[in-house]
Parts: C-alpha cells; structure tokens; sequence
C-alpha cells in the first residue's frame, strides 16, 4: 500500500481466458500471456494481507512480475515465493536497493524504476518510464502494443479512488496494482469496440491487486477523471531483454 504516493507505474501483465468465457469481444481483448496462471501459484504466499507489508505494493507488484517472467521461461513458479518466509526475504532484497526507502515503508515510481535496473537488470527498451506529460491517448495505444508483447505494467490508483481495493473513507491510501489486460467496448455513441471513430470512453483495464490478490477493472473514463495518482496514463514498463 502507498501512501501519499507521487508516482504511477504500469506493469503489462497476463490473463486466464475462463474470467472472460463465454462473451463476444469481437477481437477487442489484449492480454499479457501467462501472468495470471503465475500469480495464481504464488498469491498465498505473496499477497500484502499475507505477508503484512502493509506499505509494500510496489516492491510485492514487481515481486509478482519477477515470477511472472520465471514462470514463462520455465513453466513453473520461483522457489523464492513458495512460502511467506521466502517472500519477505525477496521484497526485502528489492529494498536493499532502494536507497532512498527503508523495508516495508513507501516507494515512488522513480525509486521503483532504480531498484528494476540495480537489482533485476531489467533495462532499456525492455524497461522504460512511460510520462504523465505524454497524450493519454498515446499512452494508451503504447500499454496495449505492451500488452500484446507479454510486458508488464503497474500503474498507482489514487487514494480517493473508492474503487481501489484498500479504499478507506476518510483516509489517503493511493495504491499499486498490476495491469494485465485491455477490452475493447462500443463508446457511449454506440461505436463498435475496434471503430476508428471510437472513444474508447467505456474500454476497460484489468488489473490484480497485490494487497487481497483478487482481480479488478477500471475504465478508461474512469481513469480521465482521476482513479490514477498522476495525470492521466503515466507509467513504467517492464520487461526482461
């Protein structure tokens, strides 16, 4: 959980086909390969309401993601998250190289960004920081060509987001989750999900949430008007090169 963040990171992530059986989306869904069969395995073992870094997301998200590429190479996940043991010890590797924060206490995305190069060597053009600055819509287009290239993205809800899992009345908590799939939708002219002339108003993002480990989606309405901590769609990429 991040408090009073100043940061918003993507991560692209992956997607079990049985959450979305049995709807038509006309080719309108784009998904990371393989990433929720692998947080699946290690969830129980990783998630914050597990582990008790309350203030962890970041570092727990890129846990996730590091699994994630583990799980792709070698079809099975790392040993390093087959207990809660295991996993504290990994998140607190990942804050040995964060200088500026101490263990289990609040990250920004630029600290999260060194701790990618130093301690994963995840770099450039696998990795890269995606502004707040940028036109949204071409942010937008850059998440989904992520998507389908099996990157990952983690992107920081705001605090007063009620949607945000750990959304409490009364209380800033703004949060990182992981991004791992887009839908295509029909606007709110009707617009059919792929039509040039579409919106994209109504498209909805899919993320997993690394504090209860559940699955959610925030539209692309709902992310102009705010859900996000930064202006618009700013965020970090990631991938292994």
């Amino acid at each position: 959980m991040l408090k009073n963040i100043l940061g918003a990171v993507i991560l692209t992530m992956v997607i079990v086909s049985g959450i979305f059986a049995g709807e038509n989306f006309n080719g309108g869904i784009i998904y990371a390969d393989k990433f929720y069969q692998s947080v699946n395995s290690v969830k129980n073992n990783l998630i914050q309401n597990n582990t008790k870094l309350n203030e962890a997301c970041g570092p727990t998200s890129l846990s996730f993601v590091a699994n994630y590429f583990y799980y792709k190479k070698h079809g099975e996940s790392a040993s390093i998250f087959s207990s809660v043991k295991k996993s504290k010890y990994f998140i607190k590797n990942i804050y040995n190289n964060i200088s500026t924060a101490g263990y289990n206490t609040v990250t920004s995305l630029d600290e999260l960004k060194g701790a990618v190069k130093r301690y994963f060597k995840w770099k450039f053009p696998g990795t890269r920081r995606r502004d707040s600055g940028d036109q949204f819509d071409t942010n937008r287009k850059y998440l989904i060509e992520a998507l389908r290239s099996d990157k990952i993205a983690l992107v920081v809800l705001d605090g007063y987001y009620k949607k945000s899992p750990v959304y409490k009345a009364g209380e800033y908590y703004s949060h990182i989750v992981m991004i791992y799939a887009y839908r295509h939708r029909k606007d709110e002219n009707g617009n059919k999900p792929l039509s040039s002339s579409n919106s994209h108003n109504n498209d909805q993002m899919y993320y997993f949430d690394p504090y209860f480990g559940k699955v959610h989606s925030i539209t692309v309405k709902e992310i102009k008007n705010g859900a996000l901590d930064l202006v618009n769609l700013a965020y970090l990429q990631l991938a292994v090169r």
